[in-house]
């Protein structure tokens, strides 16, 4: 699955980086900080519930969204991983075209979260340049 998955988000122009586990998998996750997850929440090491919760609590990587592709039979943890911190779900089997589809939004998304983080932080810097007291959120 990781290899197919892999060859279709490649030819989607991805750069894509895989773990043998979870464990490799948050390693890379923090060394990186990828823009988006795909994760199964069956992985060896380090599950994925876990996965997303050690995601959610470093800075760098809280933000990157996930995306669980697990299989129907592991339904019953999706409501523990969306608490945990995953942002979407895809039942195995899944059809390739939804899966690229959320993968799209969830890098639209995100950017556009990206774009306005830096920009509140360019206005945030303008401000304390002038000697303006920071606005109250």
């Amino acid at each position: 699955m990781q290899d197919f998955l892999k060859e279709v988000l490649a030819s989607e122009g991805l750069v894509v980086h895989t773990a043998s586990d979870g464990k490799e998998a948050l390693q890379k996750t923090l060394a990186l900080a990828p823009d988006l997850v795909l994760l199964d929440l069956r992985m060896p090491n380090l599950d994925g519930v876990t996965y997303c919760k050690a995601v959610r609590v470093d800075k760098h990587t809280r933000n990157i969204p996930i995306i669980v592709v697990t299989s129907l039979s592991m339904q019953s943890k999706l409501e523990e991983s969306i608490a945990a911190g995953a942002d979407d779900f895809v039942a195995k089997p899944f059809d390739v075209n939804d899966l690229l589809l959320r993968v799209r939004s969830m890098l639209k998304v995100q950017h556009i979260a990206d774009t306005q983080e830096r920009m509140q932080r360019y206005i945030l810097s303008l401000r304390q340049a002038r000697g303006e007291a920071s606005p109250k959120t």
